[in-house]
């Protein structure tokens, strides 16, 4: 197991490499903007625009770190081993389809660990540079955001070892972001209309309900959307470990099943 590990941080090394060399670049970005604000030429600017350009850049550098951070740490070797022969050769090995699929999931956990007390250490620079106070919750949205990128990786991969077609794999896998996508937009939309039906008696869609419009889309705002974030922040100290270890345990099923299939390796 250890043995597939280093094998599988070797290989993506320069993908790692690049990518924490890329949101290093982000951080410095953004803190050049904060030196040009407080002693350069963004410092003439009105203070309104100051303070809309430094808390654009602020979240920039908090999120925007952490995405590109996340981003590329979680690459494994399946092209590699594709081209190489790999799987092939991996017959005879004492290893299972288990024990390969699992050293995947060791290193890419280990690397969320790691991404993830780097976007906290941005998160306190950004707290100090932009001189900002700290917000608690958004130590939990960047872990968040961490796991989005590892579960959204670790389906890839599963897809990968069942289709064993790469272009079908990212085929499938484009179109499953397509209708979620869509399905989450026709969802709101369903979920919007049923609000202003039980608040106007009319669909804000009609001709006759889009005079309240305005009203209509503060109020869903305020009492649905801000009530739903709030219930998923009261409750993401479970909700969060829950679906990110379920659905874990599903796409590791699939990757095993998907790599034991004859001659999947």
């Amino acid at each position: 197991m250890k043995g597939l590990i280093f094998k599988e941080l070797y290989l993506s090394r320069k993908t790692r490499i690049i990518d924490l060399a890329s949101a290093a670049g982000v951080v410095l970005i953004c803190v050049l903007i904060r030196l040009s604000a407080l002693y350069g030429n963004i410092g003439r600017l009105p203070e309104a625009s100051i303070e809309n350009a430094m808390k654009l850049t602020y979240y920039f550098m908090v999120f925007g770190t952490a995405v590109v951070l996340f981003a590329g740490q979680f690459a494994t070797a399946v092209k590699q081993d594709e081209k190489s022969g790999w799987r092939a050769f991996s017959h005879t090995l004492p290893v299972t389809e288990k024990k390969i699929v699992g050293s995947v999931y060791i290193l890419n956990a280990l690397s969320l660990a790691v991404c993830t007390l780097l976007s906290w250490l941005v998160l306190f620079a950004a707290d100090a540079v932009f001189d900002r106070g700290h917000k608690p919750k958004f130590m939990l949205y960047l872990f968040g955001i961490g796991c989005a990128v590892f579960l959204f990786s670790h389906a890839g991969k599963a897809v990968n070892y069942l289709i064993r077609d790469e272009k079908k794999a990212s085929g499938i896998i484009t179109l499953a972001a397509l209708v979620i996508y869509f399905g989450s937009f026709f969802g709101i939309e369903k979920w919007l209309e049923s609000y202003s039906i039980k608040k106007t008696g009319t669909s804000i869609f009609d001709e006759s309900g889009s005079d309240a419009s305005d009203g209509i889309m503060i109020g869903f705002y305020r009492e649905e959307l801000l009530g739903k974030l709030h219930w998923l922040g009261d409750n993401s100290w479970w909700l969060i470990p829950t679906v990110v270890l379920g659905l874990c345990a599903l796409f590791y099923f699939l990757s095993v099943k998907g790599l034991g299939r004859r001659g999947a390796r």
